[in-house]
């Protein structure tokens, strides 16, 4: 799930953990974790962009990957590629390829 800090900044909840958007190389952005970052925890995300054995476009957040179900526009739904069918609810939103929002709790 994408949500803000109380300043306004962007954040990612994953599995309960909440991450900080850190710094961006070329089209990479890095998010660190805030819920225990006060205590030493280096845990950070790395979502990439893969390709599909068919060659088309995924991405991989947190060892998931999810491809792309609709979009209209600069607007695109990723959806869980490995349980899609038996009701894994994950999900991801993008706007020009940038993450935006994020659901990912999967249920397999």
């Amino acid at each position: 799930m994408f949500t803000t800090s109380k300043k306004g900044y962007p954040i990612i909840c994953i599995n309960g953990y909440r991450f900080n958007k850190q710094n961006m190389r070329g089209e990479r952005t890095s998010w660190q974790c805030s819920t225990h970052h006060s205590r030493g925890c280096r845990a950070i995300v790395r979502p990439f962009f893969v390709l599909s054995r068919s060659g088309k476009k995924m991405i991989n957040v947190d060892g998931y990957t999810f491809y792309s179900a609709t979009g209209a526009g600069l607007r695109t739904r990723w959806r869980c590629s490995t349980h899609n069918n038996r009701g894994c609810t994950a999900s991801i939103l993008t706007i020009e390829e940038e993450i935006v929002k994020i659901n990912n709790n999967h249920n397999h």
